[in-house]
Order: C-alpha cells, then structure tokens, then sequence
C-alpha cells in the first residue's frame, strides 16, 4: 500500500469510493467476480463511514473495516459497537462499554440504511497480502467478544476510526501510513474541537461543552480525537 492513509487521521489513498445505497435485502459485493489471474481480487478490504446519526452517542458518525472474499461467499464488517442506554457523559469520560463486533456487512447496513445515513466504502489499496493479513489481524481482534471502554478522551484511543486505523496499520508490509494533509480542526482546542463536530446538532453540542467543561480549553492528541468523518481528506 503506497501512501495509504494519514498515520494520525487524515487522508486515504482510494482505489474506489462508492455510496453504499443498495435496499437492505442486498449489498452486493464490492468485486463480485470472476476472479482475476494473479487472485489480486481475491479480497477486498474497505474502509466503511457512516454519516452522523440522530442520537448523542452516533453524532460522530460511525466507522468500520469491511472484508469481502466472493469466491468463499464472506462479507462481514468489522467495529466496536456501543452500549446505547449509557449517558452522554460516559461517552464524553470515556467510560461507555464496547463489543469488539464481526457482523455480516448485509446486517451492519440495515439500521443505516433504514435511518437513511449516508454510507460511503473506500476501498484500500492493500496488496493481496496485506488484504490477508489485516484479516487475520481482525479475526483476531473482533471475534473473541472482547469488551472495552469506547474512549474519545484524554489518553484513550479507543474509538470506532482509530481501530480501523491501528488494524490496518498491522496489515502493511513493507509499505507505511503517511500524512498527506492534517484537518486544521484537530490542531485546534477541544472546545472548537467539539463544536464542529457537533455542528449538526445544538443539542448534542450543548452536551459536549457543558459536560467537557475545562477540558474544552485543552488539546487532546489528534489520535484521540479520530472521527468518521476525518478520514475523508484529499487523495493522492
């Protein structure tokens, strides 16, 4: 993979970049076939992002590794997934529970599809190898039911983008993650931080500056701070 991604959480190097916009009973594979001579379509690894959602939990939108194998019938996607019923200040603190998730991709789309959330896949421009090893590292990480604290704070890394972003890295070879360019907002204060993040919503950003309170005038890691909807920079 040459150039493939920002090793913070920037810019994705895509081979393809297509809305996911099929009705539920059907998601199609990405590359349904017939399988090319050097096998180099054998797998396909794709970043998924989901738009904002209505409630305080998914105003960040969603990420998730998606994984397709049409020769052996395999598509599953590849996330955390939160506990809805916990607030929004554990979600803020960095104390909402997470299940390490591997779900058939026709399953995960059926709530985003029928909230009507923008999804959109970007393929990644793995070699064959790389696409094989970054499943067994998500075969490794998402089916053993592992549990965790979905951290968007502080020293936390935890969150839906920077697993994606820390599989992926496992997965290349001989190749690395480079920045192409940094979002200005991550290099600005939580506070102006929150507030963009949250500019569809006045509620939920009401929530997140009273509930950060101090925290608004700190500057949290760019890898702490990932969300869906950064990953969507300039190409290269």
């Amino acid at each position: 993979m040459h150039n493939l991604l920002s090793h913070i959480v920037t810019a994705v190097l895509l081979v393809l970049a297509l809305p996911l916009q099929a009705a539920p009973r059907h998601i199609p594979f990405t590359h349904p076939g017939p399988l090319l001579p050097d096998s180099s379509n054998f797998v396909t690894a794709s970043l998924v992002v989901i738009a904002p959602g209505p409630n305080t939990v998914s105003a960040m939108g969603h990420s998730a590794i998606r994984l397709e194998c049409p020769v052996h019938n395999l598509d599953y996607c590849f996330t955390l997934e939160n506990d809805p019923s916990y607030s929004m200040l554990a979600f803020i603190l960095g104390k909402t529970p997470t299940h390490d998730i591997a779900i058939p991709t026709q399953e995960f789309m059926k709530e985003f599809i029928r909230d009507n959330r923008r999804v959109t896949q970007h393929e990644l421009n793995l070699t064959l190898h790389e696409k094989q090893e970054l499943w067994r590292a998500a075969d490794n990480e998402f089916t053993n039911d592992g549990h965790r604290l979905f951290n968007y704070s502080y020293t936390g890394t935890d969150n839906c983008t920077s697993i994606c972003y820390e599989l992926i890295e496992r997965s290349l070879i001989d190749d690395k993650i480079v920045v192409d360019e940094i979002p200005p907002i991550l290099q600005e204060n939580n506070g102006d931080y929150f507030r963009f993040m949250s500019r569809r919503s006045p509620w939920v950003r009401f929530l997140l500056i009273t509930l950060a309170g101090t925290a608004c005038d700190e500057t949290w890691h760019m890898r702490n701070r990932m969300a869906p909807e950064l990953t969507l920079g300039k190409t290269k």
